[in-house]
């Protein structure tokens, strides 16, 4: 499947039909019993969950060479090397007839940057004719190899809301008569006819086109884009620096260029770059507004951006920003690598088309199965650099790696986060999926308590059904371990932002981050879980675990290793992680006034419990006048004991009916309890079951626990 068929497909929303199983009855009544509770189950439906591996092993082993270890692969002793392929053996690969490729996009692109304050380029029509001239195609094809990716978009290929797919190509080939037409809005004609337009003023100019001499391709590049720009009749001229000065230069504002070839890391999520990089405030900031541009609707976006709480919100702004910027042109998306990883298939089946890990990312070992006749291990080929610099020691952090995406994926195949286990996992298309954390939640300041001006709090909901590999319960406490230990020992990127890390209960941890920013509870979440019984008081740089200290919560754990040499991994069979397919219950409730009645207000407690997350409980109640019903629906207030709703006093009411309903994050909900009270004296009893107190008391119903399952 290719790469738009992949995306397209993961982003539909599939809505599963709902297969109800026969359904017990418990009957219990008041006075220190419970309501009816109405039980169903129903089919599993597919979420987006790490699931448990089915392979029995995973063993590393090493070979001497980038030769030794492809013959391996081409032999069917090994089934995917645990490297990387440098670009210099791409075409050692295609000697190999039962290889396979799996490209994936790294994080960044070559754009070309137009300086916005200059003449005749502060012209968004003179923008727009340059980038209808440049053929990406041509540069992606033919000079590029097929090793990047043509964008039209200022978004990431592996953020999961990436328009590349669905809208780009409106920039990939040259279109020339797009191109003079948008040069004639500019004012620019060739007054003098010697084949170069002239600024709207009439004076003659030439543009400088600045690259890098030290990066492959880049010389070819520019020469391309030159003669497109001549051709239309666009006087310019080549310029070449270094790849460093360049970049620094032009992050610094400390060159007065025109055009240049530069090249853009951005985040793996969100829209932060897209949406706030543009703004004129960052002019003269490093690394922010390279192009100079000042658009009062990029100005709107940023500020709206960086002000909101809310995803949803923040991506329609990221998206419009990204379609202002293709109309404005201040940058010109050009391309974006791809790196190769390589594999066989003659083993197992059920490889992924990962373009965010690789053939060596997190999924193949859970996903894979063996063939009829295989054995069911992958077996993973490494070249010597992967255990003197990678996996040196069982300790991951020996050699002082900071933790980051392209450590956690992307350059090694990652046994240590096989072994530990992370709150969450990103999938092949960009978006979140459950690993040990059955939920999450962002938070902003004023929203709950503790957190600063300008901070952002990631809430993990911890698996209650988690484990450590020697029997010990995973809480949060292990969180708030793991995060203060990788941050006060700087393992991570960023490291002083982290804040405070609080814990509520046993099973919810919240980490507060020094930035307002939306997707914390993504790069955040990638992070490993490490157990504190283990790890706490253990030196990060000089303490070498043995086999048995190496206790994790992933889907594999660590059988056997042998420094310089291989390394074995087994299926841990009691990996938990699973749908919550069970709609929140009732703990316990309470009412005051134990026994009231219409004309006074009552106030509703209850403790709620789910295994994920509770999204809201809600109160509805209803007075009756009469032959008249008036109904009422409130959302019930959370603090740290539990929810609490409050029915208003209503004197003229016969009787108040009421019902509780919860959801879960997943879609789940129940009505977790109903009841009446009157100021009229009412038949009581049936099978020692209380309907209805008499006049100030309280009749409970039922609890109604029906589960609905949805996919999000």
């Amino acid at each position: 499947m290719n790469r738009s068929s992949t995306r397209l497909t993961f982003k539909i929303l599939i809505i599963s039909a709902i297969l109800l199983a026969p359904f017990s009855i418990s009957v219990i009544g008041l006075n220190g019993s419970s309501p009816i509770s109405y039980s169903f189950s129903a089919q599993d439906i597919d979420q987006e969950i790490y699931t448990p591996a089915f392979l029995d092993s995973v063993r590393i082993v090493e070979y001497n060479s980038i030769t030794d270890a492809l013959d391996a692969l081409e032999n069917g002793n090994a089934d995917m090397l645990g490297h990387r392929i440098n670009m210099s053996d791409y075409d050692l690969v295609d000697t190999y007839s039962n290889i396979h490729k799996q490209w994936a996009y790294e994080d960044g692109f070559y754009l070309l940057t137009i300086n916005c304050e200059k003449s005749p380029l502060s012209s968004s029509y003179f923008r727009k004719a340059i980038a209808y001239t440049v053929n990406k195609t041509h540069i992606a094809s033919d000079i590029m190899n097929d090793t990047v990716v043509q964008l039209d978009y200022a978004v990431g290929l592996n953020n999961e809301f990436c328009p590349e797919d669905a809208l780009g190509g409106e920039f990939y080939d040259s279109r020339f008569s797009e191109a003079y037409q948008q040069l004639s809005l500019a004012g620019l004609l060739d007054v003098d006819e010697d084949g170069m337009v002239e600024d709207s003023d009439g004076s003659e100019f030439q543009l400088e086109l600045l690259y890098p001499t030290d990066k492959p391709g880049l010389y070819d590049i520019a020469s391309n884009i030159s003669a497109d720009l001549l051709s239309i009749g666009i006087n310019n001229t080549l310029v070449s620096s270094t790849y460093d000065v360049i970049q620094n230069d032009i992050s610094n504002f400390t060159t007065d260029y025109d055009l240049a070839l530069f090249y853009q890391e951005i985040p793996s999520f969100g829209f932060e770059w897209t949406a706030t990089t543009f703004d004129s405030d960052n002019i003269e900031k490093f690394g922010k507004n390279i192009a100079r541009i000042s658009d009062n609707t990029l100005d709107n976006f940023a500020y709206q951006y960086t002000d909101s709480t809310q995803k949803s919100y923040a991506d329609n702004i990221g998206l419009n920003a990204a379609n202002r910027i293709q109309e404005l042109n201040p940058v010109i998306p050009l391309f974006s690598y791809k790196w190769l990883s390589v594999y066989t298939d003659a083993n197992l089946e059920g490889w992924i088309d990962d373009t965010f890990g690789g053939a060596f990312g997190q999924w193949n070992p859970v996903s894979l199965v063996s063939k009829p006749g295989s054995s069911n291990e992958l077996i993973v080929a490494v070249l010597p650099e992967y255990f003197d610099t990678f996996v040196p020691s069982l300790n991951p952090f020996i050699n002082g790696s900071v933790i980051t995406h392209e450590w956690i994926t992307g350059y090694f195949f990652n046994p240590y986060m096989l072994i530990y286990d992370s709150p969450i996992s990103t999938l092949p298309d960009g978006r979140p999926a459950i690993r040990h954390s059955t939920s999450w939640l962002v938070q902003f300041a004023g929203q709950a308590s503790e957190i600063l001006a300008g901070e952002t709090r990631a809430t993990y909901y911890c698996d209650p059904n988690a484990n450590w590999t020697d029997g010990v319960k995973i809480t949060a406490q292990d969180y708030k371990f793991s995060y203060g230990y990788l941050a006060s020992n700087s393992l991570i990127s960023d490291s002083d932002r982290i804040g405070i890390v609080k814990v509520i209960g046993d099973y919810v941890a919240g980490i507060n981050y020094g930035k307002h920013e939306l997707f914390v509870e993504r790069f955040m979440g990638e992070l490993p879980i490490l157990p504190k019984h283990i790890w706490e008081e253990k030196n990060v740089t000089t303490w070498v675990p043995s086999v048995a200290d190496m206790v994790g919560s992933g889907p594999f754990k660590l059988e056997s290793y042998t420094s310089g040499s291989e390394m074995i991994l087994t299926r841990n069979t009691e990996y938990y992680p699973e749908l919550d397919n069970d709609a929140p219950t009732l703990v316990t409730y309470s009412l005051n006034p134990e026994s009231p009645i219409p004309a006074e207000s009552v106030s509703i407690r209850l403790v709620v419990n789910d295994r994920s997350r509770i999204e809201n409980v809600s109160l509805t109640y209803t007075y009756r006048i009469g032959n008249l019903n008036f109904t009422n629906v409130i959302e019930t207030n959370r603090d740290a004991s539990g929810f609490e709703g409050l029915i208003p006093a209503r004197v003229t009411a016969d009787s108040v009916v009421w019902e509780v309903r919860s959801y879960d994050i997943w879609g789940n909900h129940a009505l977790l309890i109903s009841g009446e009270y009157s100021r009229v004296i009412e038949a009581t009893t049936s099978d020692n079951l209380p309907i209805v107190i008499a006049a100030g008391g309280i009749g409970v119903v039922a609890v109604l626990a029906i589960l609905y399952l949805k996919k999000k």
